[in-house]
């Protein structure tokens, strides 16, 4: 029964461990295959430059975004979603 406990908590942390770790392998630069020339990138022949990857989690996607009226460029910084005219819009007038 005792044995039974105790590999249960190591298997538990062993568990927790990899849950913490699990995020540090995926945050690793993309490798990228084409660097064009006018870019600025110095590339010696052979090797392949290491290109960071944009991610926020749920909750910073969620904080920066932007409220109605709000100037944006693209649809994805509105929190309505929808950037018409360079501000951010409702899809539907509100009624109120």
């Amino acid at each position: 029964m005792q044995d039974r406990q105790h590999y249960f908590m190591i298997a538990f942390t062993c568990f927790l461990v990899f849950l913490a770790l699990s995020p540090q392998a995926s945050a690793s630069p993309v490798p990228s295959v084409d660097v064009p020339p006018s870019s600025g990138h110095l590339q010696p022949e052979g090797q392949r430059v290491l290109k960071r990857m944009a991610r926020m989690t749920p909750l910073w996607r969620t904080m920066g975004t932007k409220p109605y009226g709000a100037y944006c460029l693209h649809n994805y910084e509105c929190s309505t979603g929808i950037c018409r005219g360079g501000h951010c819009m409702f899809s539907q007038p509100i009624k109120s």
